[in-house]
């Protein structure tokens, strides 16, 4: 989970500073008010299509008929940015003095959704570490964007039609 932590800093920062080189990027921590009027979101997912289509598919769901998703992050005003990994958990277990040990495998997945400010500042309005540890579990990326879409509505007032 820290490589997923670490390479999602690593892209904000990549986005952030393609306008401003010479300058260094910073991050802020923002109001979700700021989030008001909002329209043109950015999902980036670092190349995963799959997470990427989970997250539009989402905001399909949600029929929120003002929002705009963009194909890149020119003009956006939001980029919710996503990065999904694999972890494996190890399991113990001894019962009568017998002992059997195993390992499983979870998705996990770490989201940030923030402003793009100029020229380099990135506004963070919400953080979701996350990981999906049994089958019925529903997958990172479709719970990072459950949270921001309830997040935008709440700070928006908007109803789903």
């Amino acid at each position: 989970m820290k490589q997923i932590l670490i390479a999602i800093v690593f892209v904000a920062l990549t986005v952030l500073s393609a306008n401003a080189q010479d300058q260094q990027a910073r991050m802020e921590y923002e109001k979700t008010t700021e989030l008001k009027g909002l329209t043109k979101i950015f999902v980036d997912t670092n190349g995963d299509t799959d997470s990427r289509n989970r997250i539009i598919k989402e905001f399909e769901k949600a029929k929120l008929t003002n929002v705009v998703l963009l194909d890149s992050a020119d003009n956006a005003e939001i980029i919710l940015l996503f990065l999904s990994g694999k972890d494996r958990r190890s399991t113990a277990t001894i019962v009568n003095g017998t002992g059997a040990a195993g390992s499983y495998g979870l998705s996990t997945g770490k989201g940030i959704a923030f402003l793009p400010k100029q020229p380099n500042t990135m506004r963070v309005i919400l953080s979701l570490d996350d990981e999906k540890t049994t089958w019925f579990d529903k997958k990172p990326a479709q719970r990072f964007a459950q949270e921001f879409i309830k997040l935008y509505k709440d700070t928006n007032s908007t109803k789903a039609k």
